[in-house]
């Protein structure tokens, strides 16, 4: 079965990037080759139905507001953020399931609870891919392909929620701001490594308002967790001060910060519309019949009108700084 599952998922990241690549044509994006995403359920199309790991969207009520009304292995009712941002650029109408896991995380301790992908897993995959890319376009056109992509990474959220505040694992051995340099030093590495493998275009997320999330704020009315945790996280002016440092380290690089933090946490402070579309207390699996009058679908994902708003905010303010001239 773990055979199959590699083989399976070996052969899917090939055709998902080669159909990534196909060519476009509109002055919009023709300084854009490709888009290439690393993270966690936030972005997943999914990879973890052929993952031995505890999270699993292929089922209803996932899906409901997706073409066709079935499951896509999405933790949402219908598109992700990033559906929208690689529609928007015309490359494709959605993005396909390859480097991203449900569970990723920095902390190789995470991963140990979650059963995702680990970062040297996710390098490996891609490594390969490119290898095997090299066989049907050549390496001098994959070189070009990689060096004018967009690499958007989203990792960390998992640490914070599995490995240090409801689980305190970490928290029992490490301060805070001691874990956060952690994250920021393993973000570093990764983005390191993709660096040698060629990309010079990253966006790099920060983390959500955790604490904010309707099980987070469930379970905080259970447990001790630290106000600290719903406030804007330190960990976020970290990384937007070291996005900087990173591209100077970085030779002919282009490292942004983008902020996911203020556009959901503006729209939970001044909602238009209702917080949780079911009890927001810890299900995975929604309750209401109109998905886009809420903010979150379950307990921790949030609903295809949400993203889209994120997505409309992400283009216009992230992708200038990141992909252009």
């Amino acid at each position: 079965m773990a055979l199959r599952n590699t083989i399976f998922f070996t052969f899917f990241l090939i055709a998902s990037l080669i159909a990534l690549l196909t060519p476009f044509t509109t002055s919009q994006n023709a300084n854009v080759s490709a888009i290439f995403i690393f993270g966690d359920s936030t972005i997943d199309p999914s990879n973890n139905n052929h993952i031995n790991t505890l999270f699993h969207s292929d089922h209803p009520p996932y899906g409901i507001d997706f073409p066709g009304r079935v499951p896509t292995r999405k933790f949402c009712d219908g598109k992700l953020v990033t559906d929208f941002l690689i529609s928007s650029l015309g490359i494709k109408e959605l993005l396909p399931a390859y480097f991203v896991s449900v569970g990723s995380s920095l902390d190789l301790q995470t991963i140990i609870i979650t059963q995702a992908l680990d970062l040297p897993t996710h390098l490996n995959k891609f490594y390969e891919a490119l290898q095997r890319m090299e066989g049907v376009v050549g390496q001098e056109e994959v070189r070009r392909i990689v060096k004018n992509a967009l690499f958007l990474i989203s990792f960390g959220s998992n640490d914070m929620l599995f490995n240090y505040y409801d689980i305190p694992t970490r928290a029992l051995d490490c301060s805070l701001p001691g874990y956060h340099q952690m994250q920021l030093q393993t973000m570093y590495g990764f983005i390191e490594n993709l660096y040698k493998l060629g990309a010079r275009r990253i966006a790099v997320a920060g983390l959500p308002p955790i604490g904010c999330v309707p099980a987070q704020v469930t379970i905080g009315s259970i447990l001790p967790i630290s106000t600290n945790f719903i406030q804007r996280s330190s960990y976020n002016q970290q990384l937007k001060a070291l996005t900087s440092s990173w591209q100077s380290k970085l030779q002919s690089s282009r490292i942004v910060y983008a902020d996911i933090y203020s556009p959901i946490m503006d729209m939970i402070q001044n909602p238009n519309n209702n917080a949780c579309c079911g009890t927001g207390l810890a299900e995975a699996g929604p309750l209401c019949q109109d998905a886009s009058k809420y903010i979150f679908f379950d307990s921790v994902h949030l609903t295809e009108a949400a993203y889209r708003a994120i997505a409309d905010i992400t283009r216009n303010n992230l992708f200038p700084r990141v992909a252009g001239n």
